[in-house]
């Protein structure tokens, strides 16, 4: 065999496995696709072994992709597909090896494993049928089977494609069980959904969602589990509702916020906390760390001021009593209205509109 190529295993799991034996004709059996890589020519022969079963042939419409992504580094212009039997005579001039030959080798291996390979051929058939019905269960059971008939005749290659078949159908089986798991955990989400959605608690009934979706959305697309995207349309459609409620309750506190402001310029404190505790309820509504953020900085601000307001309030008091320790009553007086005018102010019961 020229130096110019190279030879592939496909595996069940739709991947690459160079070969290399001393012997060209090792490479080829009774259910294996192999893949011959010629460089000069950028062309690969893609070999389907006379017993190759479905789930090994259903990787070859998109063969060529999976070797330009396993080896791009072997540029491939073109693929043919050859059935065993049907080889062009350009194949034998690369392989080194005659078609009689070929024939020869493959009788050969028929002949001495026939009547166990007979049968494992019949559980490859029915792990096969039994993979694409999706029943992984029973098909890794008969996969087993075929192993242990594989040990008997010393067939490595049998053994490990059927130990890969295992691993694809367990693979599949986890995934089938989570998509069981993600299914029932749907149904209780729609649940508690629409039980949300019953007492108008939308901002609740979105949040069971976020929380469904951060438990899965990055292992799974949920967009390809109906439940689920019934699940996230629902979502989309409530968040349009919410959306609307929030911008009606930031109008809202825009209003609240220009009557707050006029309170704390004449001072009148305590109407102004009033005020600010109907923000603040409307902000929990919400439920947005931005604007959660944005208002407890103007609690912040009230409570300075307060604090300022205060401190004035006792220095003016201290500077009234220093008056009325030096005689100065008609001062002290003056001082003493200031504050109580400032009182009347912080206490104003009447809102400012």
């Amino acid at each position: 065999m020229s130096s110019n190529i190279k030879v592939f295993k496909l595996t069940y799991s739709g991947n690459f496995i160079e070969l290399s034996s001393e012997n060209e004709l090792d490479y080829f059996n009774l259910f294996d696709i192999i893949a011959v890589f010629v460089s000069n020519q950028k062309r690969m022969y893609v070999w389907i072994a006379k017993k190759s079963v479905q789930s090994l042939k259903n990787h070859i419409p998109q063969i060529r992709q999976i070797f330009s992504r396993e080896h791009p580094e072997l540029v491939l212009l073109r693929n043919i597909t050859i059935e065993a039997g049907f080889e062009p005579p350009e194949f034998f001039d690369l392989m080194g090896f005659t078609r009689e030959e070929l024939r020869s080798h493959l009788q050969n291996i028929e002949t001495r494993l026939l009547p166990i390979m007979s049968e494992i051929n019949r559980l490859k058939n029915d792990a096969d049928k039994l993979f694409i019905s999706e029943e992984f269960e029973k098909a890794i059971f008969q996969a087993n089977k075929i192993i242990e008939l594989a040990k008997k005749i010393e067939d490595e290659s049998v053994e490990n494609d059927q130990k890969n078949f295992i691993n694809q159908a367990q693979i599949k089986l986890n995934f089938k069980k989570k998509l069981k798991e993600i299914e029932e955990e749907c149904k209780v989400v729609i649940k508690e959904f629409e039980e949300r959605i019953n007492v108008e608690d939308f901002r609740g009934a979105h949040g069971i969602v976020n929380v469904f979706k951060l438990k899965f959305e990055k292992e799974y697309n949920l967009m390809t589990i109906p439940l689920a995207k019934h699940i996230l349309l629902m979502d989309q459609n409530l968040v349009e509702t919410i959306n609307i409620e929030t911008n009606r309750i930031k109008n809202e506190l825009e209003q609240l916020y220009k009557r707050y402001e006029r309170l704390m310029t004449n001072e009148h404190l305590i109407l102004a906390s009033t005020i600010l505790k109907q923000i603040n309820n409307l902000v929990e509504s919400i439920s947005e760390t931005e604007t959660e953020d944005y208002w407890q900085s103007i609690e912040k601000e009230y409570q300075k001021k307060k604090k300022t307001l205060k401190s004035s309030i006792l220095k003016m008091s201290q500077a009234a009593n220093a008056k009325l320790f030096e005689h100065n009553i008609s001062e002290s007086i003056e001082i003493y209205k200031t504050i109580i005018n400032k009182l009347k102010n912080i206490c104003n019961d009447t809102l400012v509109n």
